[in-house]
């Protein structure tokens, strides 16, 4: 019953909010990266907070500083993170300000065949491996449609695709699993799987993906940083993901979703444990599918914890990639090793 109804409010947001085209959309340079500079990217206006042990930060527009760590080996690090600089190396991805694509590899992965499709950067990897990005999509959407975006199409993927090429560049792998739900969805908010999760097909995914990325079938992945991030149905994963598997994971980021079992205003969320990884939230104040109030009460329920967070809420936007992701996510994750 809930993935009809996402769909039809997805519908709904579309009709009424137009393709939510990222206002800022960034020239190519020289090397194929759009924007990434660490300054100028996020949104007049877009709304920035800070929660838990996280201090003050940056407005979207500013995004002024990183953590003040040393850069990923042969990348040049992530923009503005301080690190001493190394030769930055060419962009896996191709970048207009009409289109971005980033080329991937895939494989039918696991006992169950589920179609998983991944990326490392260029370069050399640390002697530790690259950072791991675990992306989860949205329903209706594919692992692939992460990986490329024209500019002005609904739910804006330009803005997603320009995640993901940031990323890369940034020196971050990125793993993108299939949904198998109904319209692609995870399972995370269906019942019995809500309250099961131990019964869940994509619980089962998980545990074989965290093997076989630690056994190195994925190439040299840093086994202390794992990252997740998601859209939608694939927000309301990575809370789930951050709460099943303590530990494994370093810091997270959820655009237009909410906490682990809700379903659009259904969303009751529990006290949060203080273990539950930083995390920073990306939301459209217009979105019907995910309302910004369900994403708000994961927030306070997580301040109060003492967790870290950043809320970032840009008031034009319906249900779509925010375009502060691009520079808001990698700092994020770099802040936090």
């Amino acid at each position: 019953m809930f993935v009809p109804l996402a769909i039809a409010v997805l519908a709904s947001a579309c009709a009424e909010g137009g393709s939510n085209a990222s206002p800022d959309t960034p020239a190519p340079d020289g090397s194929g990266s759009a924007g990434g500079d660490g300054g100028g990217g996020g949104v007049a206006g877009v709304a920035s907070e800070s929660g838990g042990t996280g201090g003050d930060v940056a407005d979207a527009g500013t995004n002024g500083g990183g953590s003040g760590g040393d850069a990923w080996p042969s990348t040049g690090g992530v923009a503005g993170s301080g690190g001493a600089e190394t030769a930055p190396v060419e962009s896996r991805c191709t970048a207009t300000p009409d289109r971005i694509e980033c080329p991937y590899q895939s494989i039918d992965f696991g006992s169950r065949d589920r179609r998983v499709v991944w990326q490392v950067p260029n370069g050399t990897p640390p002697a530790s491996g690259w950072p791991v990005v675990l992306l989860f999509h949205g329903s209706i959407f594919g692992a692939e449609t992460s990986f490329s975006g024209d500019e002005g199409e609904a739910f804006s993927p330009y803005n997603g695709a320009r995640n993901v090429k940031s990323l890369l560049d940034a020196g971050f792998a990125i793993i993108a699993p299939q949904g198998a739900g109904p319209a692609g969805a995870w399972d995370t908010n269906f019942p019995p799987y809500s309250s099961a999760w131990g019964l869940s097909k994509d619980h089962t995914l998980m545990l074989e993906l965290f093997d076989a990325v630690d056994a190195g079938e994925f190439g040299p992945m840093d086994p202390e940083r794992w990252y997740a991030m998601g859209i939608s149905s694939g927000g309301y994963m990575t809370s789930r993901v951050a709460i099943e598997y303590p530990g494994r994971f370093v810091a997270i980021a959820i655009n237009s979703g909410s906490y682990m079992t809700c379903t659009n205003v259904l969303c009751i969320v529990p006290a949060q444990e203080p273990s539950h990884p930083p995390t920073l939230f990306l939301h459209g104040r217009l979105d019907p599918a995910v309302p910004v109030i369900t994403m708000s009460s994961y927030n306070t329920k997580l301040t109060a914890a003492g967790v870290e967070t950043k809320v970032i809420i840009d008031p034009d936007v319906f249900h779509a990639w925010l375009a502060e992701g691009y520079v808001e996510i990698p700092e994020w994750f770099d802040a936090h090793r």
